[in-house]
């Protein structure tokens, strides 16, 4: 079937790919991150799927609890996490996420923390720095998994301190 020879060509695919890739200074995925950091290829896969398999988990975990504007911005950070062929130009909707969370913290009436806005910050500027660079600056992965673990504690935080319910008013 043509799917089962798609499924059987992406192999084939993914190390023409990498070995014929000349931008992967504009991939910010865990394995071109590795790569730059002096991994080998098969090392530099490992990481991926092993950041792949942290995503799926992640994806699950923070799902549980229903659609939310932090598991949306959650998702999407998830996803970026995961793939191995991902560019810079793939990331505007990693700003969308950004967006969402801090709409999420704002309806709750919490403040950003320091940490949280560093983080958020270095989510927008990465794709940014990453295209202005002559050399692959492996900084994608790092801010992708930063990005879920500040997502991930708030997550946390909401669900161990539920938003407090708007009495109804008479009117």
């Amino acid at each position: 079937s043509l799917w089962l020879d798609w499924v059987q060509a992406m192999p084939a695919y993914s190390a023409w790919f990498d070995a014929k890739m000349f931008a992967h200074r504009l991939m910010p995925t865990v394995m071109t991150n590795a790569q730059a950091l002096g991994a080998s290829h098969a090392v530099a896969w490992g990481a991926q799927i092993c950041a792949a398999a942290i995503a799926l988990g992640f994806a699950w975990w923070i799902m549980r609890s229903g659609v939310t504007e932090l598991a949306i911005a959650g998702i999407v950070a998830a996803t970026f996490f995961a793939l191995p062929h991902a560019f810079v130009y793939d990331l505007p909707m990693l700003a969308a996420a950004v967006v969402l969370a801090v709409t999420h913290i704002q309806r709750r009436g919490e403040e950003l923390t320091a940490l949280e806005a560093l983080v958020f910050l270095a989510t927008l500027l990465f794709p940014g720095m990453m295209t202005l660079s002559e050399t692959h600056l492996p900084v994608g992965g790092v801010a992708l998994a930063a990005f879920m673990a500040v997502i991930g504690n708030r997550h946390m935080q909401t669900q161990a301190r539920p938003r407090p319910a708007v009495p109804a008013t008479r009117g």
